[in-house]
């Protein structure tokens, strides 16, 4: 399933440079046909990478300190800086 935040901020960038979405698709199947591959690499950002780890620590946290919300949080931050 497309997630419709993306598709509409595509749509936006699409509009902004005067594409149409049906341009865009058929020219990105056409370089995978020509390509016989996904002519980009998918591949996280750093940014993305960043917040998977992100992510994958508050996991583990959580696993050994139960932790409500956000101002239990900071305070388990506050008490545990050494």
């Amino acid at each position: 399933m497309v997630d419709v935040a993306t598709v509409e901020s595509a749509n936006m960038v699409l509009d902004q440079l005067g594409v149409p979405t049906s341009v865009l698709i058929n020219a990105l199947y056409k370089r995978i046909v020509a390509e016989q591959r996904i002519p980009f690499p998918l591949a996280l950002t750093p940014e993305e990478q960043v917040k998977d780890q992100v992510a994958d620590w508050i996991d583990e946290i959580q696993k050994h300190v139960p932790i409500l919300d956000k101002a239990q949080f900071e305070q388990w931050l506050i008490d545990n800086e050494d």
